[in-house]
């Protein structure tokens, strides 16, 4: 009898543990915070398979491009199961009232892009193919927004698409496109945040290698400016006009390779690093790179060395980090401290475990959040402000910080592809995913909405 009530007793111990760590996981869950977006509308035609969404910040607003069609494809005739499609003028470029066409600047170019529209626009119907029917196909067009009285309105187009962007603190904004012309891309330049535009002819390549990965990494002022392409660093001093080498991550890394081997018994390969994000500027005025060390004799054990180098004086220093270490994103703040996510496993230590770091100007990183085993995705960085994507599987939550991650908390995932950070002023953007666009034909236009991170 009294073993009996004893197991009831227990019984109700567990059933009332349970209920209370169900009841806790909820509740706790519960706190993960909604963002609160505001809604507005961006007035002007514009195209409804828009994307690719690129974002410049400086201090008085944003630069931000989006790459769309001028035509489209629409059904005329369906005939024994084909359906036959004819193109369809989506944006009229030469409307009054448009935006500025910023190929216009270039002589004989708006007359090549008026035979060119005429000539698709008159092609006979022709069988739907799901495989022609890209952007190429369609006319690519970027269309390109700035602020006034804190809200987005298109200032300018430009066929083709965007290679790099940037600006300076004071709005000296560069839009480097893919499009080439007399062996160089075309770039436009603003003064003035993006409201006003002008081609700089006299714009060049640093080299001629076909290479891709153009970023810019730092600007001085206007005309003076870090570009890393392809692997390397390059510096003008006029606006393009003539560039000189900075840094070269296949040079280091032979270089380096020779220095490891020398110092130590084991037998090392130095590889250049292609990630996106590779370069970076510390506040020191350093470039940072990194690059991967393998033990040729233990390939599982892999390795990062970093590089500062001196922009001034050429000096370099750098540190092996041991630990199989990987790194997953790298971004620099407004004020060029660099943040990276990484991930750390040994042979000993078969689970992988995560951290968010910051890289001090000795080449030394503390941590600043860790995980353990809870993956970290995406980084983003603004001004004291940090969103870090959570495990890929978590379609819920993400873990935010506004304070210079002194506190953090969890937040509703972010939904959409074309969300971006705006770091200079705190604040993301988010545009509606190309098949949600309206008809422009019935609602012109294009809703989007913004969130004050502060």
């Amino acid at each position: 009898m009294f073993s009996s009530v004893k197991i009831r007793i227990a019984t109700l111990v567990i059933l009332l543990s349970a209920t209370v760590l169900l009841t806790y996981g909820i509740e706790f869950t519960g706190f993960a915070a909604k963002w609160q977006w505001q809604s507005h509308h961006l007035d002007g035609e514009t195209s409804q398979d828009m994307a690719d969404y690129q974002i410049s910040s400086y201090s008085d607003g944003v630069l931000i491009t989006a790459r769309g069609s001028v035509l489209s494809k629409e059904s005329q005739r369906y005939y024994q199961g084909i359906s036959y499609v004819a193109n369809i003028l989506q944006i009229d470029l030469f409307a009054d009232g448009s935006p500025p066409l910023l190929d216009a600047l270039i002589p004989e170019r708006a007359q090549k892009i008026q035979d060119v529209l005429n000539y698709r626009l008159n092609l006979p119907l022709e069988p739907y193919d799901y495989r022609k029917n890209n952007k190429s196909d369609l006319f690519p067009i970027t269309h390109v927004m700035t602020e006034k009285n804190n809200k987005l309105y298109f200032s300018a187009r430009f066929t083709g698409g965007v290679t790099a962007q940037g600006c300076d603190a004071s709005g000296h904004c560069y839009i480097i496109t893919d499009v080439i012309y007399k062996d160089n891309p075309i770039v436009y330049y603003s003064e003035n945040g993006g409201r006003d535009w002008q081609w700089l002819k006299l714009w060049q390549l640093p080299t001629r290698e076909q290479i891709s990965g153009m970023e810019f990494i730092k600007f001085y002022s206007g005309s003076h400016y870090l570009l890393s392409w392809g692997g390397r660093v390059y510096q003008t001093q006029d606006q393009g006009k003539s560039w000189s080498l900075v840094a070269d991550s296949w040079e280091l890394a032979s270089k380096y390779q020779v220095i490891l081997n020398q110092r130590t018994s084991l037998n090392y390969e130095v590889s250049p690093n292609y990630e996106r994000h590779q370069w970076a500027v510390n506040q020191q005025d350093q470039i940072i790179t990194w690059l991967w060390v393998a033990d040729r004799e233990d390939s599982s054990l892999k390795r990062i060395l970093f590089i500062s180098i001196n922009i001034q004086n050429g000096q370099e220093n750098q540190t092996l980090w041991d630990g199989g270490m990987t790194i997953m994103d790298m971004q620099q703040s407004p004020n060029h401290e660099i943040y990276f996510v990484m991930i750390e496993g040994t042979r000993q230590n078969t689970r992988s475990l995560y951290s968010l770091n910051r890289l001090n100007n000795n080449l030394i990183y503390d941590p600043i959040l860790e995980t353990g085993t809870e993956h970290l995705g995406k980084l983003y960085v603004g001004e004291r402000t940090f969103i870090l994507e959570r495990n890929q599987w978590d379609r819920e939550y993400i873990t935010f910080s506004n304070n210079n991650s002194m506190k953090w908390q969890s937040m509703e995932k972010l939904s959409g592809d074309n969300i971006i950070l705006d770091a200079w002023h705190n604040r993301l953007f988010r545009f509606p995913d190309a098949y949600k666009i309206p008809d422009q034909k019935k609602n012109p236009g294009l809703s989007y909405q913004v969130v004050n991170l502060q």
